[in-house]
């Protein structure tokens, strides 16, 4: 039985010199360091991700309610976008199968 060669996307063409970084969506995830360290979240509360305002929210004012209520959101909404992701990266693959 004759296997076909393995066509790769564009963007990971090993012939191109492009190389995926597997530590990327560490880097991209990790962004309250940076901006905490930088704004203390001033001018006011302007700059604060939305996980320490849940924190600050739910430890720091102990507005319990409130608190558990951002986080609940942002749990919904980060559930969201990852399966409309997966399910767009699953339709990419079997688009790229079928060629």
């Amino acid at each position: 039985m004759v296997h076909p060669v393995p066509r790769h996307h564009p963007r990971s063409d090993p012939s191109r010199g492009v190389r995926r970084d597997p530590h990327l969506h560490d880097r991209r995830l990790k962004v309250f360091g940076p901006i905490y360290v930088l704004t203390r979240g001033g001018p006011g509360n302007a700059t604060l991700v939305p996980s320490y305002y849940a924190y600050s929210e739910f430890f720091q004012s102990q507005q319990v309610g409130y608190g558990a209520t951002i986080a609940t959101a942002l749990t919904v909404l980060i559930s969201i976008v990852a399966i409309v992701f997966i399910r767009a990266q699953f339709a990419a693959e079997r688009k790229e199968q079928a060629l």
